[in-house]
């Protein structure tokens, strides 16, 4: 007699005599002739158990052995999990699992503890003690502009290699993400003078390189564009680039005004900014003098910042990065409020944060800081960005 499973039975006693093939593909060395005749003896069992045994047998869930009265017996691994060889591989994966996900953790603080530069606008509030981060200005591409072919400088911090016109994006396009970053700067700059004018206005970085001067020409050019009466001043008296980047003579110049060899009136150059709006004023730094940081302290610069006042609406200053020189912080003590700016993958934490500590120390009215030349994508600011530049192009 066979069991629906095609095992054979012994009449009467409905014990399992032989096995399936399939228990024989499981275990190759068993040979039901060696069985004790005992078995066929033993009490009548449960049709549900042998069938179940042999489902376990086939599936692989069970083993065989020769039980109390000889009787065959399958011995079910309940929730027992894999088998040993199974069980010892799994811990082995889940280990290597947890040891990849730790390797990835350490790996990941590792990185931003070595990462000792700033990339996004929170990294650069964090580092200025929760100073409000005024604009973020996104990476742009030059094309063509009223000086020129526009080309960057292969190093940012060699001023030698300052193409006319370079990084005056404003003077370019209209409906670009950067151009709307620039005027959102003016516009997050003019109402936070609600309560006070902030009609001088200093620019300054942590160290060379930062894009402060890239970042006062456009913001004057903006504002000027806007109709505002704009004098933008290249107090960097050692390496200024303004008469460069706008390709105008270097002097006479600020040097030359503060020492009295040469009149505001004759220094003071115009450019147009744009057919809406009025012309930007700009008065380059001059010769470059021994003692800079005299000059800006003295005096005749209250005097000149005072005349300034009455002449214009909007004074924006291009000064020394701080990190270098206090030629910064003494300028700012004389403005209405001055305005941190930082570099994406280039400004060192601890420098940015350095600098606002000085400012600070030296009472220096800090009004905001600015991050430029980020990528928007990497920096997690994709939406925002190319919503900007839709809209602009829509509009």
């Amino acid at each position: 007699m066979r069991s629906p499973d095609g095992a054979k039975r012994n009449p009467g006693s409905g014990h399992l005599l032989a096995r399936s093939p399939d228990c024989a593909a499981l275990h190759p060395g068993y040979e039901t002739s060696n069985l004790p005749r005992e078995h066929a003896k033993a009490g009548r069992a449960d049709d549900r158990l042998e069938s179940g045994i042999v489902l376990f047998l086939r599936e692989g869930k069970a083993r065989l052995r020769v039980g109390a009265f000889g009787r065959l017996v399958a011995d079910q691994e309940r929730d027992r999990g894999p088998s040993k060889s199974g069980r010892a591989a799994l811990v082995e994966s889940m280990r290597n699992q947890r040891l990849h996900q730790t390797a990835a953790t350490i790996g990941g603080v590792g990185r931003d503890m070595l990462d000792t530069k700033i990339h996004t606008k929170d990294d650069l509030q964090a580092v200025t003690g929760g100073i409000p981060v005024l604009a973020g200005i996104p990476r742009f591409n030059l094309k063509q502009s009223k000086f020129g072919v526009l080309k960057r400088s292969t190093d940012a911090r060699d001023t030698k290699q300052i193409t006319p016109g370079a990084g005056l994006i404003t003077l370019v396009e209209s409906r670009n993400a950067s151009v709307e970053a620039y005027r959102s700067l003016r516009t997050n700059i003019t109402f936070a003078g609600a309560d006070v004018q902030l009609q001088v206005l200093v620019l300054t970085s942590a160290a060379e390189g930062d894009g402060k001067s890239t970042t006062a020409a456009n913001l004057a050019l903006t504002l000027a564009q806007q109709g505002v009466r704009t004098l933008l001043v290249d107090a960097d008296m050692r390496k200024g680039i303004l008469h460069k980047l706008f390709s105008i003579r270097r002097d006479p110049g600020l040097s030359q005004v503060l020492v009295g060899r040469a009149t505001l009136a004759d220094s003071v150059q115009v450019i147009p900014a744009s057919d809406g709006g009025v012309p930007l004023s700009i008065l380059t730094g001059g010769p470059y003098p021994p003692n800079p940081a005299e000059l800006l302290g003295s005096a005749r610069m209250r005097a000149l910042v005072a005349e300034l006042r009455e002449q214009y609406e909007t004074i924006v200053f291009d000064t020394p990065p701080l990190g270098v020189v206090t030629d910064a912080a003494i300028l700012g003590t004389l403005a209405d409020t001055t305005m941190l700016v930082a570099r994406a993958g280039v400004t060192e934490k601890k420098a940015m944060q350095h600098a606002a500590t000085q400012l600070y120390n030296l009472r220096v009215p800090v009004g905001g800081t600015i991050l430029n030349d980020f990528n928007p994508k990497q920096a997690g600011y994709g939406y925002e960005y190319g919503y900007a530049t839709s809209y602009g192009e829509a509009s």
